[in-house]
């Protein structure tokens, strides 16, 4: 792809983010997207075939970005792996974390399947690797207690869920509460951290 070619498609990408998180996705159409971009209906479709794909690729560059950024949060930090756990955790679960923008295009009914199995398949590829990374080096310092590779995937596939079916609303917030709570003593009992360890809010 040619320099032009790749600033068209990032124009395009800065409309489209911009419009969606205004109106909501079901509200913004191709045309003006193109007619936000200032560019060529022919050249959208070029670039993204439909207007699904242009909200994937946006997801995942946001999600990249999170996990790279997260990562060096953790690398950086001065603190035991129980305070870097409990520090993951709240970025990543509470409802007030940070999260890709791409998942608030959505204002009504929750995530479409579609992008909530893509969200899914990019949490899984860059959050879990930092995930199992902190509880392995928790264990080599002693601070977690012996968590094999197969039960880390088991806690992290229940926060993924977690976050799945609250991530858009967050509504119910005695609901809310009550999954959190059990994420956490969830990952303490797993870990082997005392009871209030992994705090999330």
């Amino acid at each position: 792809m040619t320099r032009k070619s790749d600033k068209t498609k990032r124009e395009f990408m800065d409309a489209a983010h911009m419009l969606f998180l205004k109106k909501g996705y079901d509200n913004v159409n191709v045309q003006s997207i193109c007619k936000q971009a200032g560019k060529a209906k022919g050249l959208f479709f070029y670039h993204f075939d439909k207007k699904e794909n242009i909200v994937k690729l946006l997801l995942e560059e946001q999600l990249t970005a999170m996990a790279k950024a997260l990562k060096k949060l953790l690398d950086d930090m001065d603190a035991s792996e129980i305070e870097k756990m409990d520090f993951l955790m709240n970025t990543i679960v509470s409802k007030d974390g940070p999260g890709p923008e791409a998942l608030r295009y959505f204002k009504k009914g929750g995530l479409p399947l579609w992008i909530d199995l893509y969200a899914q398949a990019f949490r899984d590829k860059y959050i879990f690797p930092i995930i199992l990374s902190l509880v392995e080096s928790g264990i080599e310092k002693g601070d977690f207690k012996y968590c094999s590779k197969e039960s880390t995937e088991i806690i992290y596939l229940g926060i993924s869920q977690f976050i799945h079916k609250n991530f858009c609303t967050f509504g119910d917030e005695e609901s809310y509460i009550r999954g959190v709570g059990a994420i956490s003593r969830t990952l303490e009992t797993a870990l082997g951290v005392p009871v209030g360890s992994i705090d999330i809010k």
